[in-house]
């Protein structure tokens, strides 16, 4: 009994001398090679001054052109107090023309107005006879 543990115990102290030693053998290298990385990284960080302009933040006005449609906000419903057919005012409306405030787009035709007031005219005047006794 007591041989075989002695002979146990040594070869128990020879196994963990040998992975003491291969271990020693891959750390020696990891350590030199950590070492050289510190030297690299030593000469790389040297300051470096690099050239910078002045600038002046400034709005570009860029002019675009575009198609499209323009669509109104809202709605609005023309009604006349007198009847007529309706002729072309100064200018023509189409697509892309522009116009101001109390520019005339449309008129109406002033004939037909004048008939219409000259028929009321003959009613009234009817009106009247008819009730005179």
């Amino acid at each position: 009994k007591n041989i075989n543990t002695h002979c146990m115990k040594r070869s128990q102290i020879i196994l963990l001398g040998i992975f003491l030693f291969i271990s020693g053998a891959m750390y020696i290298p990891i350590l030199m090679n950590a070492k050289e990385y510190e030297k690299q990284i030593k000469k790389e960080n040297k300051t470096v001054n690099v050239p910078t302009a002045i600038v002046i933040n400034e709005l570009h006005k860029i002019p675009m052109s575009s198609y499209g449609q323009v669509a109104p906000n809202t709605e609005l419903l023309v009604s006349f107090e007198v009847q007529g057919k309706l002729q072309q005012g100064d200018q023509r409306l189409k697509p892309g023309v522009s116009f101001r405030s109390g520019s005339i787009l449309y008129r109406i035709d002033g004939q037909e107005a004048a008939y219409s007031l000259f028929a009321r005219r003959m009613s009234l005047a009817s009106i009247i006879t008819q009730a005179l006794p």
